[in-house]
């Protein structure tokens, strides 16, 4: 019972990509983005490590799914119906982006309707993962250049150099 911490890795952007290839996602490179550092994942895990979960951002920057159970989510991800939205002006895409890093540094946020960070992470459930990869397809498919979406990895990165205090708090 209970959760084990040590199912997770250290993955870097190389076997993030390896593990998508291998779930046989239809992904881009430049859509990759990942928990920045450890206080993010920390900001991250006070709200729990949900797979799959949703940030959707307006053009105005403000989250508007703050709030909505799963099935509104759903529901949202593929309608981005405006009787659904809960915006949170607290919740701004500014704050959110200080959590998150990309695969391809140079991101454009221009002209978008709306940016959609889906979580996924190589400790979750293979069907959570399922949900999350086939709703990151729908959306590239269907809203074409409007929506700008994300597949937001949750794994501790290798990138965040952590010390070996750190490593043994995290039992890595």
């Amino acid at each position: 019972g209970g959760y084990r911490f040590d199912l997770m890795g250290l993955l870097d952007n190389q076997t993030m990509i390896e593990i998508l290839n291998k779930q046989k996602v239809n992904f881009e490179q430049v859509d990759l983005a990942y928990i920045k550092d450890l206080k993010s994942f920390i900001n991250f895990n006070n709200r729990k490590l949900i797979v799959p979960d949703y940030f959707i951002y307006n053009n105005e920057g403000h989250l508007i799914n703050q709030g909505l159970n799963k099935d509104e989510c759903g529901s949202l991800i593929r309608t981005l119906d405006e009787h659904l939205f809960k915006i949170d002006k607290n919740e701004t895409f500014e704050s959110f982006l200080e959590n998150v890093d990309f695969v391809e540094k140079n991101q454009e946020f221009k002209n978008q309707d709306f940016i959609v960070f889906i979580t996924w992470a190589s400790f979750a459930d293979k069907n959570s993962n399922k949900e999350s990869f086939s709703n990151y397809s729908y959306i590239k498919k269907n809203y074409g250049d409007n929506v700008k979406v994300f597949l937001l990895n949750l794994d501790i990165n290798e990138s965040w150099n952590l010390t070996k205090e750190q490593k043994e708090i995290l039992k890595l």
